[in-house]
């Protein structure tokens, strides 16, 4: 439902804008590859203290409050719209590589899109009209647990970045991956409270019992801001925010990430053995744990055994 709506609304926004367009704004002689190919980046090893790791981590963690950090538990199948097939299939499989690399499943041609990258000479006008088209898509009715608010798709719509992005998220069981019933309870004070229902195999003080896993997700690249990002720069940055829900307001400045290729100055053009190795470190990590804090500690620990194991190994495709 989500994908079908958002395709009808682009079909109507663009049936009278610009034709199709490619990925990158136009790159000096020096810059410019073929356009069927993407060029694998390797990065270099860098230092890295614990306490930076954990910042790192609380920084650009986002989606709804109090859940768990999501990741894809399901094949990612990634779809393109109005970008042209020569730019569009090897923007897909750099992204593609990037999620095998961290240890997510990717699905083959052919598959339905649960992963639209949508590109666009006005960001603004085309979150609209995806919103307005099909606003409970982006604000499913009934979900349960914590979820993101009208607050969360205005900052959504109105944002001023080059790539702006939603996810959808489900909190499931563990063990079955069930979506997750919430049961109101009543506290000593009278107050009423909505806590989730897990079915459990066993009692743990270290599981929680369920999982938050990405369903869907949406990027929109608004190529009228991209300045001169490369094509594989911008592959790189979509690929990390497809695979986890980072919080859109992040700069991350001050860390060697790729998440800082919008900021001034900008930190990295590509992906760094921060970002590869906080995307490893959350697709390893068990995921049912019992908070985010707790989640978040693992995923930073993760992190540093990724450097400790082998500093000098590049990390790359």
């Amino acid at each position: 439902m989500f994908f079908s709506a958002a395709v009808a609304a682009l079909a109507l926004l663009h049936s009278t804008a610009d034709p199709q367009v490619p990925p990158p704004a136009p790159q000096s002689p020096a810059q410019q590859v073929d356009p069927t190919t993407l060029a694998d980046v390797v990065v270099r090893g860098a230092a890295a203290e614990p306490e930076q790791l954990r910042s790192f981590v609380t920084e650009i963690g986002g989606g709804p409050p109090r859940r768990l950090m999501a990741r894809w538990n399901r094949p990612i199948c990634i779809g393109t719209v109005n970008a042209r097939p020569e730019y569009a299939q090897p923007f897909i499989d750099h992204m593609a590589r990037v999620a095998i690399d961290a240890g997510a499943a990717v699905d083959g041609p052919g598959c339905r899109a649960n992963m639209l990258v949508i590109f666009t000479s006005n960001g603004k006008v085309t979150a609209e009209a995806l919103a307005a088209g099909s606003p409970l898509s982006f604000i499913p009715p009934g979900q349960a647990g914590p979820r993101l608010t009208r607050a969360d798709l205005d900052a959504f719509i109105n944002s001023d970045r080059p790539v702006r992005w939603w996810h959808l998220s489900q909190d499931v069981s563990e063990s079955t991956g069930n979506p997750v019933q919430m049961v109101t309870i009543y506290t000593a004070d009278g107050e009423e409270v909505e806590v989730p229902q897990v079915v459990v195999d066993r009692m743990s003080r270290l599981g929680s019992g369920m999982r938050t896993d990405l369903q869907q997700g949406v990027i929109i690249v608004d190529t009228s801001r991209l300045g001169d990002t490369s094509t594989a720069s911008l592959a790189d940055y979509a690929a990390m925010v497809m695979l986890s829900q980072i919080d859109p307001g992040t700069q991350a400045a001050g860390f060697p990430s790729i998440l800082s290729l919008f900021s001034r100055p900008v930190g990295s053009a590509s992906l760094t053995e921060w970002d590869m190795a906080y995307l490893r470190s959350l697709y390893r990590t068990p995921p049912g744990r019992p908070s985010r804090r707790f989640q978040e500690r693992e995923i930073a620990a993760g992190m540093e055994r990724e450097f400790t194991r082998d500093p000098a190994r590049p990390v790359g495709r």
